[in-house]
């Protein structure tokens, strides 16, 4: 009865054990292939010249496409933020300063936390190029006893590259969904596939005037069904998703963005409609929809590298409770 109690009791252990590894490995193995992540922007990141080696002493940010916003700190010691109001340097020597709505439209720099050293950078657009801004901190100047200025001599510089996205034109033929007429038989879908080893997918709607995407993109919702009666968030299926648009002229582009762990295969839909040209009473009574649309079908395939590494400690586990099963034969 001893045998048969430890025996259980030590099953019963390496189950428990099994199912953690099971839980912790995909996990852990997406974290791995991913690295840090590049849009969390709850990280502080400050511009403090001590930190640095080397000649510059810089602080260098990147804002992707998938991002809106991202803030900056200046060190305790560095509490002046050059240029003054909505200007910014055009160059790294911070001799020369633009507006920031000239140099990036769209973007925006919040100082109204200027008191805790905090500024955030926030984008309304994406511009289709990569812009670069510079800002600089500064030492306040203090004065000496005869009163002349005194001036510290601490700087850093803040360098953001803000990640252009590219405009339909670069869309490969095969991810334009152009709008077109159909009959109550007729179906005009397009499908596309985010592989598991994919975080983005680019794709259109054409260049047909007065085009336009449901649900719209600033609104990060998706349609569940083909026929976009149900719309949910992006959030609702992966916490990180995001679709952005960029516009060229008389193209637009879409990105749809997904990061986070993907454990199953998921469809979503989008419609691209326009409407239909001027057409004939008896075309009108004819026709079915005063629209044309594409259906545009996206399947987002689950993460392969979050799944193997769950299968490798479930045979492990089950090569383990056999060898341990022998051992009390």
């Amino acid at each position: 009865m001893k045998t048969d109690s430890r025996y259980t009791m030590g099953l019963g252990v390496f189950f428990f054990i099994c199912l953690g590894l099971v839980l912790v490995a995909p996990k852990a193995s997406r974290a791995d292939s991913l690295g840090p992540s590049s849009t969390d922007t709850s990280t502080e990141n400050v511009c403090d010249p001590k930190v640095y080696t080397g000649e510059k002493k810089w602080l260098d940010l990147e804002v992707k496409p998938e991002m809106d916003n991202i803030s900056f700190k200046c060190a305790a010691a560095l509490k002046t933020l050059k240029p003054e109001e909505d200007y910014v340097f055009q160059t790294e020597k911070c001799d020369q300063k633009q507006a920031l709505t000239e140099a990036c439209p769209g973007a925006k720099l919040d100082r109204k936390q200027a008191a805790q050293d905090t500024y955030s950078l926030t984008l309304s657009t994406k511009p289709t190029q990569d812009k670069v801004l510079y800002y600089k901190c500064e030492a306040t100047p203090s004065r000496a006893k005869g009163g002349e200025e005194l001036v510290a001599g601490k700087e850093c510089i803040v360098k953001i590259t803000v990640k252009g996205v590219g405009p339909a034109t670069v869309v490969p033929a095969a991810h334009i969904c152009v709008p077109k007429e159909t009959g109550k038989d007729s179906r005009n879908v397009k499908e596309l596939t985010l592989e598991g080893d994919k975080q983005s997918i680019d794709f259109s709607c054409g260049k047909q005037a007065n085009t336009q995407l449901t649900p719209a993109a600033n609104l990060n919702k998706f349609c569940a069904d083909e026929g976009c009666q149900d719309q949910k968030d992006l959030s609702t299926v992966w916490s990180d998703a995001a679709l952005t648009e960029s516009t060229a002229g008389d193209a637009t582009s879409y990105t749809l963005s997904v990061k986070s762990e993907r454990s199953e295969d998921k469809s979503i839909y989008y419609k691209c409609s326009a409407p239909v040209e001027q057409q004939t009473e008896k075309q009108q009574a004819e026709a079915t929809s005063q629209e044309k649309s594409c259906v545009l079908k996206i399947t987002v395939k689950s993460d392969e590298l979050s799944l193997a590494p769950a299968w490798m400690a479930l045979s492990a586990c089950l090569v383990g409770q056999i060898m341990l099963g022998l051992l009390y034969l």
